[in-house]
């Protein structure tokens, strides 16, 4: 297990990339979202999305600021591997190297991939993985 808190990963962030762009009302908008498509039942997912709500943070990264498809849209919580996402195959395609790079800068912890063409709701392609804490 690996002990990061997301004030140190955005600092390993931002010495990485060239552009990075950090936003917490994105990161708490983003959480919300998850809460409300998981309903009001209480269930350990939802709980889950609850617990890191207060310390979501966006993160946008880039080495190319004209691109609209070279950037990697991040999510970083307390306690929590990152969550990258992605919005159609280009995107993923024009982005894998900025990946490659978010990775070794990560590495042991792998990212959550979230990706466009999953047809389940977003909040169920979490995938179990090592927590950051």
């Amino acid at each position: 297990m690996m002990n990061v808190t997301p004030a140190e990963l955005l600092r390993r962030i931002c010495s990485e990339f060239p552009t990075v762009r950090v936003s917490e009302s994105q990161g708490a908008e983003f959480v919300g979202a998850r809460i409300e498509e998981l309903g009001g039942e209480s269930t350990p997912l939802r709980e889950e999305w609850l617990s890191v709500f207060a310390s979501a943070i966006e993160v946008v990264v880039t080495d190319d600021a004209k691109s609209d498809t070279r950037f990697l849209k991040l999510f970083v919580f307390e306690g929590r591997q990152p969550i990258v996402k992605f919005f159609n195959k280009r995107h993923e395609r024009d982005s894998e190297d900025l990946l490659v790079s978010f990775r070794a800068m990560l590495a042991p912890v792998e990212p959550e991939i979230w990706s466009f063409n999953d047809p389940r709701p977003i909040s169920r392609q979490v995938r179990p993985g090592i927590r950051l804490s």
